[in-house]
């Protein structure tokens, strides 16, 4: 279960997660998250929902990876909510709902691509908007796709933002 826990603060998809431990469906990883949600309780007289620290590490690491509060609270079957006061006390900084469009990348500290910032495969990675991939020119290219993780990111003036497909319907 720890492995799992890890994975999914860490921020990898449900199917990774599922590939990586050898889990049959996605299911199943959610419910190793949701018996480490009911371990993780704490049980208080006034029958409010509280939840251990660690519980709550990995809400914010989750987030923090570039998940939305909505999906976070499908996956632990919490109410949004609750997910979006435990990010909050946390002091990370909740995304404002200001461009519909924002919420479909976030901002990376990455400036290859010819290398994919998340499963860092070279051979793997194509160049979008080329032709020919040999049209490939140091510095020249700006939105590449990961074919083995799925990962896509591109720039945008001096920003480098990877999209979060999870995110589009």
């Amino acid at each position: 279960m720890l492995k799992t826990v890890e994975m999914y603060a860490d921020g990898y998809s449900l199917s990774d997660i599922m590939d990586e431990l050898l889990f049959d469906t996605e299911e199943e990883v959610i419910d190793e998250m949701l018996k480490f949600k009911d371990k993780s309780k704490i049980s208080n007289a006034t029958q409010r929902l509280r939840f251990n620290a660690e519980f709550k590490d990995v809400i914010v690491r989750r987030y923090e990876s570039g998940f939305s509060i909505y999906s976070i609270s499908k996956d632990l079957h919490l109410s949004t909510s609750t997910v979006h006061a435990i990010i909050k006390k946390a002091g990370a900084k909740i995304h404002q709902k200001g461009n519909e469009r924002d919420k479909y990348y976030v901002k990376i500290n990455w400036e290859r691509f010819d290398c994919c910032p998340d499963c860092h495969s070279k051979r793997d990675v194509r160049f979008l908007g080329l032709h020919h991939q040999s049209e490939y020119k140091n510095g020249s290219q700006n939105h590449s796709y990961c074919f083995n993780c799925g990962t896509e990111w591109y720039k945008v003036g001096k920003e480098v933002r990877k999209i979060l497909w999870h995110e589009i319907s």
